[in-house]
């Protein structure tokens, strides 16, 4: 008969009852052995041979797998154990490496002269489409991506599909927009030219090209009236896209002085009777081109007269003289007024000191246009003047002195003016009248015609005390305008 002797360490055995009892039994041995779990992994691990159900210590990892980090050993029978853990076997066991995928980052740069990034999260061994492209630069079409800014790494598409091997750093790739400058004779043809361009390139504007008889090419400009902005020939410009140039002329035009006889009046251009002299003024004459004569037509046309009876140079007049009317310095003591008994200054010109209003003919005059820092003197309105035209103003003047050693700080100093709109325009010097009558005249030029001007003058020494000054023969009067023509010189004959 046997007898069955186990043990929790050993397991059972059988002995023979007539055997000593004195004999230990063996120890079961088995072996853990360790498998890097993908045939990419490199590294070897040493097996443990152990007692069955003994506790041992797993050892720590030295398996390697690209893309990949530890993260524990399983049996196969779903048991998981990490490394360094306290385990024990009760048979021969194979334990295999879990591997988990690392995490890595995709970075976008914009690379459109802005720091602008946009990343996205992928893993090892992943198949993963890229971002498709939210990014802008003005003037430029996006291309692709690149692993280098300057485009000289590895390209890929837009929301290509790509292999997970670890991070990447990919530049968005930007082409200039391809744009295009018109160029646009503007010499009464429809001839054209183009200039294919790019954005942001310096572009040397295409040097002309075209030709128009009878005027000199001076530039170029984005509006055909030159209204635009204007660029030269062959400017070096920044392109930020399309431009339409006209290109600009000016008439060829000679000026040449017309002489005629004496006394001659208007000139005659065809049949006339009056002889014309041609003589050049620096230029020369070519045939076929057009020229403009200009020359001057003298005239005398007044515009208005004003004799002040009252400061009559040739003798005192009684129907008007100046006089004092009681009121203190500080109010409107000075004045031009019509005495009793005389009859009224005939005319439609008024003046008046010290901004008092005067009433002559039924017209009151207000200052609140003039100048207000100087006694005003004359006001004549809603003057009208010719363009191109010369005009002289003409008056006399004389100071009363009540001494012979007064010096100019007592005597009227006169300025005269034209007020159009709101703009001041002064009439000659002013003038500082003596203790005798003395002819006092300036001319000034108009080059565009003008209504509703106001005349006035005004004295500038507001110091000195009533009737200490007198006028007389004020008048403006048209002198010379200036009158042009054009024509054509064939063969030297004048059309």
């Amino acid at each position: 008969m046997q007898f069955a002797v186990c043990s929790l360490q050993f397991g059972c055995s059988f002995n023979d009852p007539f055997r000593p009892t004195d004999e230990i039994p063996q120890p079961v041995i088995i072996e853990i052995t360790f498998d890097s779990g993908a045939t990419d992994a490199v590294g070897l691990m040493e097996k443990i041979i152990t007692e069955r159900n003994s506790n041992i210590q797993l050892p720590k990892n030295t398996f390697s797998r690209n893309g990949y980090s530890f993260y524990a050993w399983t049996d196969g029978s779903g048991k998981v154990f990490f490394d360094e853990q306290e385990v024990s076997f009760d048979k021969d066991t194979v334990l295999k490496v879990l591997w988990k995928s690392l995490d890595y980052e995709i970075i976008f740069h914009a690379n459109n002269e802005t720091s602008d990034i946009v990343s996205q999260p992928v893993t090892y061994a992943e198949t993963a489409t890229l971002t498709k492209n939210t990014f802008i630069y003005s003037g430029y079409n996006f291309t692709g991506w690149n692993t280098a800014a300057n485009g000289s790494g590895t390209s890929y598409t837009d929301a290509q599909a790509v292999n997970i091997t670890g991070n990447m750093t990919l530049y968005a790739q930007w082409e200039p927009l391809g744009y295009e400058i018109m160029f646009y004779a503007n010499n009464a043809t429809t001839d054209f030219a183009r200039q294919p361009v790019t954005y942001a390139e310096t572009a040397t504007l295409t040097k002309n090209t075209f030709t128009y008889n009878g005027y000199n090419f001076t530039g170029w400009n984005t509006a055909s009236d030159g209204s635009g902005v204007s660029y030269t020939d062959a400017q070096a410009v920044n392109v930020t896209g399309s431009m339409t140039l006209y290109a600009q002329w000016q008439l060829i035009v000679n000026t040449l002085t017309l002489t005629a006889p004496s006394g001659a009046g208007v000139y005659k251009w065809s049949n006339g009777a009056t002889t014309q002299t041609i003589t050049l003024s620096g230029v020369s004459i070519n045939t076929n081109v057009t020229y403009t004569c200009e020359y001057e037509v003298a005239t005398n046309e007044n515009v208005f007269t004003a004799s002040f009876e009252d400061s009559n140079k040739a003798g005192w007049s009684t129907d008007y003289e100046p006089y004092y009317d009681g009121c203190d310095t500080g109010g409107n003591s000075r004045k031009w007024e019509k005495q009793e008994g005389k009859s009224p200054y005939s005319g439609t010109y008024c003046w008046y000191f010290d901004g008092a209003n005067v009433d002559i003919n039924d017209t009151k005059i207000s200052d609140s246009t003039l100048l207000e820092d100087y006694r005003k003197i004359v006001k004549i309105e809603n003057l009208s003047l010719d363009e191109n035209c010369v005009y002289k103003l003409k008056y006399y003047g004389k100071t009363y002195l009540s001494s012979s050693s007064a010096d100019d700080e007592e005597r009227a100093k006169i300025s005269s003016y034209l007020l159009s709109g709101s703009e001041n325009t002064k009439i000659g010097n002013t003038e500082v009248l003596t203790d005798s009558w003395v002819e006092y005249s300036a001319e000034f030029s108009v080059e565009k015609s003008d209504s509703g001007v106001m005349f006035y003058m005004v004295d500038e020494n507001a110091e000195i005390s009533y009737n200490d000054f007198w006028l007389d023969e004020l008048s403006l009067t048209k002198i010379k305008k200036t009158e042009s023509k054009e024509f054509v010189i064939k063969a030297g004959s004048l059309e």
